[in-house]
Order: structure tokens, then sequence, then C-alpha cells
């Protein structure tokens, strides 16, 4: 993992309902930067088919790096693995673990390369229950999908970080409390105080290095690629 990194799912698809609180696809944007090759029987199960469909409107909304959708419209619940050069496909694919961009969705504590949620507000949960638009039963399938996937956006966090320059962050949020940046070497000058604006707000701060950060991550990782020597919370 800390040379590439793709993702193949094969005849399976991400959840849209809120039933048992399954709605996974309010993450799927966390996946853009990720190398997708995803092989799917057109007449396999409707529901599961027009999940698919919608992550892929989305990734496509989002300009997913790499992310390909394999439809086969003679198929059901089945796939042909040899449509894929996969030497061509994992022999193409690297992971870049300090970009200058990093976007994360949660409903909780998480972590993204250099940056980590920490504590998200009351606006976030795992529940989401919309209350039905006027019209909700003209609305055709697709269209039920999109408004309850929008919906749990709503209640999902989001954090967009980038990099402008070194130890200068740009940091734009939803739903967020608390989070912290993983400064590497090269991100920043420790003799230097670092800038965030944090959703228009401008912080200024002086960053020491520390060694228990740079430890704690790797010994939480085993990470060479990836070695935060100071973090801004």
């Amino acid at each position: 993992p800390d040379l590439a990194a793709a993702l193949v799912p094969v005849i399976g698809a991400p959840r849209v309902t809120n039933l048992r609180n399954e709605n996974n696809l309010r993450f799927l944007e966390n996946v853009v930067d990720v190398s997708i090759r995803d092989l799917q029987g057109e007449k396999d199960d409707a529901r599961a088919v027009g999940n698919v469909k919608l992550a892929f409107e989305r990734l496509g909304a989002w300009k997913a790096r790499d992310a390909k959708l394999l439809l086969d419209p003679e198929r059901g619940h089945d796939a042909d693995l040899a449509i894929v050069d996969w030497v061509a496909f994992l022999g193409g694919v690297r992971r870049e673990p300090n970009g200058d961009h990093v976007v994360l969705r949660a409903i909780g504590p998480a972590r993204a390369r250099w940056v980590e949620i920490l504590a998200v507000d009351g606006t976030v949960g795992e529940e989401v229950a919309p209350p039905q638009p006027s019209g909700w039963d003209r609305m055709d399938d697709l269209a039920k999908r999109r408004f309850i996937a929008d919906a749990a956006d709503q209640r999902t966090a989001r954090l967009e970080a980038t990099r402008s320059a070194p130890g200068r962050f740009d940091v734009k949020s939803r739903g967020v409390a608390r989070f912290r940046l993983l400064l590497a070497e090269g991100t920043f000058d420790p003799a230097q105080p670092v800038q965030v604006v944090w959703n228009g707000r401008s912080v200024v701060k002086r960053v020491p290095l520390s060694k228990s950060v740079l430890l704690g991550d790797f010994v939480e990782r085993f990470d060479r690629r990836f070695l935060p020597v100071a973090e801004l919370r």
C-alpha cells in the first residue's frame, strides 16, 4: 500500500438506503484519486445496478482520476475478468501519499493522508431520515436515490485541504468541529509560522518538530513514504 492502490469491485454495489444505517455512498468522494475498474452485469439486480450507475455519475462529476464502469449488457450477476488488461492497469497505478490536495468525508473521527478529522458537530450523524418532498410518488427510482444520497451528504462531514505553498494551507469544511494536519519535511519551515485559512478564518501558529508524532504515526501505519514530523491542531 505504500506504493500502489486500486479498487476492483466485481458485481457489487454501494448502498444508498438508510435501512440499518448502511448508506456508504456518502463516503464515495474519498476514492476519487484511486484507480477503479468496476465489473458489473447490467441484467443483475436493478437496485444494485442503479446504485453503481449513481456512484459513477458522482465520480464523473467529481472528475475522478481513473474510474471506469465496465457494464456488460448481456450479463446478470456475473462478470468477465478477462476484459481488463490487468498487467497494464495494475502496472499503471501509483499511490501518492503526500499530494497537495485531500478530500475526506466521514461521520466521525477519520484519517486521509495528511489530514484527520478529530471531531464532528451536531449536523453529522449516521441516520438519515429526510422528509419526502412533494411529488415523491411521481419521482422515478433514480431521482429518489439522488434525493436520499443528497440528504446523506448533508449529514456527512466533509473536509477539503489544499497546500498552496510550504507552510500555507487552505481548509474548507462542513460538519467538522476539530481536525489536525500532519506535516512532513519539506511541507513547512519549522523556523516560520504555519498559516491555515479555515473557512475563511486565518490561523497562524508556530509548529514544533515532534518525535512523538513521527514515531506514533509510523508505528500506527508503517508507511515509509509519508513520515510526519509535526502536527497542527
